[in-house]
């Protein structure tokens, strides 16, 4: 049988509950990213009493870890946990039917000159745009939905003008391509 975005829901839902799906795509998608309850309850929509059973039980099992900062709880990916590797991989690709909703979505608010549909088409413009104007919501969408690996091709494909140097800075620095001392410098036009 061929896979297509409707058996990935399918196979999501079979795996796991609603929750515990919703929740292991904010944690594993990013897995360098902890979160405290509260922003996990909003990224997932679900109310913190019901994310927080899921929390506890996924840091029991040892599929994620905690640490206290003050009076907030921080939760991680464990990148110890023996089924790590296979996790990132279940959430990678039940979670990518969302992609093309989530590129109509955010060309709705940063590609507003083109239809949705047209401007999903284009999804390297669509993801240069929120990240450089994105709101945080909005970037950690485009980081859960995309990974890494798809923002680098972004960045290191960038045209002249999709970046101001700010925004240019910070995504060499998160995504790991320079230091904060050693950003490449912007693209720039040249005419023929």
């Amino acid at each position: 049988m061929a896979y297509n975005a409707a058996m990935n829901k399918i196979l999501a839902k079979a795996l796991f509950s609603r929750v515990r799906h919703s929740v292991l795509s904010v944690l594993f998608s990013s897995p360098e990213i902890s979160l405290h309850l509260r922003e996990i309850a909003r990224l997932t929509n679900f109310s913190a009493a019901t994310v927080r059973l899921e929390l506890d039980s996924l840091t029991a099992a040892g599929i994620l870890t905690d640490e206290r900062k003050g009076n907030q709880r921080f939760f991680l990916a464990n990148r110890q946990c023996p089924v790590f590797d296979e996790l990132c991989s279940i959430v990678k690709k039940t979670s990518a039917i969302a992609n093309r909703g989530l590129l109509e979505e955010m060309s709705l608010k940063y590609i507003w000159w083109l239809s949705p549909k047209e401007a999903s088409y284009s999804p390297f413009r669509v993801l240069a745009q929120v990240m450089n104007i994105g709101t945080f919501e909005d970037v950690y969408k485009i980081s859960t939905a995309f990974g890494d690996t798809s923002l680098k091709d972004v960045i290191t494909h960038a045209q002249p003008g999709q970046f101001d140097k700010k925004s240019w800075s910070y995504w060499h620095y998160r995504l790991g391509l320079a230091d904060t001392e050693n950003t490449p410098p912007l693209p720039v036009r040249t005419f023929a």
